[in-house]
């Protein structure tokens, strides 16, 4: 999958059930766990998500960041679970 998140979005909580990985292509990401760790990848940098924590990602540059993403599931598997917010 190819995303693409404007500047200084940052998209909602979540979790995901399968292996997921990929590559920043431009800009950078930021993932933040509902505990406060978080860690920030850049352009060219690889990219292994949380299995199973929730946590959302965030751009924090002024440019978009754009990634490619693999998942390790089976067809029909959902590639998310949104996590309600209080």
């Amino acid at each position: 999958m190819r995303y693409t998140i404007p500047a200084h979005k940052r998209l909602g909580v979540h979790l995901h059930n399968i292996i997921n990985c990929g590559v920043v292509t431009k800009g950078e990401l930021t993932v933040v766990a509902t505990d406060g760790t978080e860690h920030t990848w850049h352009a060219g940098e690889a990219i292994v998500e949380m299995l199973g924590k929730p946590h959302y990602g965030e751009n924090r540059g002024d440019t978009p960041t754009e990634l490619i993403m693999v998942y390790a599931g089976s067809p029909g598997m959902p590639l998310q679970q949104d996590v309600p917010q209080p």
